[in-house]
């Protein structure tokens, strides 16, 4: 029986800097495997939540490179969740995330939109107990 989802797979133009930018929001790399000239496997996940991992697929055909930053059209595309939404704010913006406004209260919690660095739109959610 399916009990969970493992693996998210992201559209990226270059590894590297994928790996650069997750990094910021906090994940760590735990596999980087390289499959001949240009292809890798590359997993990250946040340290405390390792059972959910996105995976790294570098864009080769004119089809998947056309996705590369539109994987979930105009929608946020991945919910990251904190404890605290303002300081998390204020620390990836620190380090040039793009936000599209402050933290705003919602019926669920603070939330605040931003962009990887192809434009995927992610929120993270301070989620209200």
């Amino acid at each position: 029986m399916a009990n969970q989802f493992g693996h998210l797979t992201i559209l990226v133009r270059d590894y590297d800097e994928a790996i650069r930018f997750y990094t910021i929001l906090g994940m760590e790399v735990l596999v980087d495997n390289m499959f001949g000239d240009d292809l890798r496997w590359v997993s990250m996940a946040f340290p405390t939540s390792v059972a959910f991992k996105i995976v790294l697929q570098k864009a080769v055909t004119d089809k998947e490179k056309q996705a590369v930053g539109k994987q979930a059209g105009d929608n946020c595309f991945l919910t990251v969740e904190t404890d605290n939404c303002v300081a998390e704010y204020e620390r990836l913006r620190g380090k040039g995330v793009y936000f599209f406004g402050e933290p705003s209260t919602v019926p669920w919690g603070v939330e605040a939109v931003f962009e990887d660095l192809y434009g995927n739109l992610l929120d993270l959610v301070q989620i209200r107990p």
